[in-house]
């Protein structure tokens, strides 16, 4: 119709037809502005997934280059469900547990007993209700829900240790929509480091 409106022009278009373009412009605005506010949360979701992922990224980049900060020995990232909008990354300094150490548990000669923070990540996004809704332990296709992992990188030969995976193949932080139930997007490290977006 919208085509023969454009190569009926020179002879004159109908009142008709002039309405049904209007109605239908009309129609698939309205669409999109009811929807709008759920595609700016997905959005916002999708933003919030790869900068988590690029932090993961960012943290096995540091392990795996072998840069010495403050006595590292590797560097990793922290989540925990009952910070749900924020993560840590951290520095490694207990050389014994490779995972993230907030108490003088890992205390031996020459460390100091916790893990330094090299920075600590606001998701950005709790306008939206943005949060971390979930981390589970997968093993073939059972999955198994944890309140808090960490994911250690150290050089030289790499070496990922995560935390919590109870003889599981790999970890996924679920990050949610609070308002959106169904809406969400999950990041996946496997035990060799791979991180996948799902």
């Amino acid at each position: 119709m919208v085509f023969k409106l454009v190569f009926d022009l020179k002879k004159g278009a109908t009142l008709v037809e002039i309405i049904v373009v209007i109605f239908i412009i009309a129609l698939f605005s309205s669409i999109l502005i009811a929807n709008f506010p759920r595609i700016e949360k997905q959005f916002s979701l999708s933003r919030a997934a790869y900068k988590m992922a690029q932090d993961i990224r960012r943290a096995e980049d540091m392990g795996l280059s072998g840069v010495a900060t403050q006595g590292a020995k590797g560097y990793g990232i922290y989540f925990d469900l009952s910070s749900p909008t924020s993560y840590i990354l951290y520095a490694d300094t207990c050389l014994s547990d490779s995972k993230y150490t907030i108490d003088v548990s890992c205390q031996k000669e020459g460390e100091d007993g916790h893990d330094v923070h090299v920075d600590d990540v606001e998701l950005g996004y709790a306008q939206q209700g943005i949060y971390i809704a979930g981390i589970k332990a997968v093993k073939g296709g059972q999955e198994t829900s944890v309140q808090y992992t960490s994911m250690n990188f150290s050089p030289p030969n790499p070496t990922v240790a995560i935390d919590n995976l109870n003889d599981g193949t790999s970890m996924e932080i679920i990050l949610g929509v609070r308002s959106e139930p169904g809406l969400i997007k999950a990041i996946s490290v496997n035990k060799s480091g791979l991180i996948e977006m799902k």
